[in-house]
């Protein structure tokens, strides 16, 4: 979970079965940092993700927190099947930070890399 106190803050917005997480600056809330998202896939009976961080607090460790954090609530708290995110192979940094977070590669087509996450991966690890 994001450290609380001096330099960072978590406030947690749920709305419609969708969970976000907007990561704000503790000394200035009204200074957005960025935010990570989940809505539900009714196709594909899982959750989609979303991450965005503003890039001068890139590599700072803001999005390995968040999507820990994020990865918790699912799971612990709305009993998710699995999560899973898409993206540019390219983006390395991306995938570094997905695996970190304990997604796994499913597929690499196309020049889009699939990750996926299941309660399984979550509780097993």
């Amino acid at each position: 979970m994001l450290e609380s106190g001096k330099y960072r803050e978590t406030k947690w917005i749920k709305n419609n079965g969708n969970i976000e997480v907007l990561v704000c600056d503790y000394h200035n809330p009204k200074e957005w940092i960025g935010e990570v998202n989940i809505h539900w896939n009714n196709d594909k009976k899982w959750y989609e993700m979303g991450i965005v961080l503003e890039s001068k607090y890139r590599g700072m460790r803001y999005s390995v927190e968040a999507l820990k954090n994020l990865i918790s609530v699912a799971f612990d708290e709305y009993n998710a099947p699995a999560i899973h995110n898409y993206f540019e192979i390219v983006r390395e940094s991306a995938i570094a930070l997905h695996k970190a977070a304990g997604f796994n590669i499913i597929n690499e087509a196309n020049g889009i890399v699939e990750l996926l996450i299941t309660r399984e991966d979550y509780f097993n690890s």
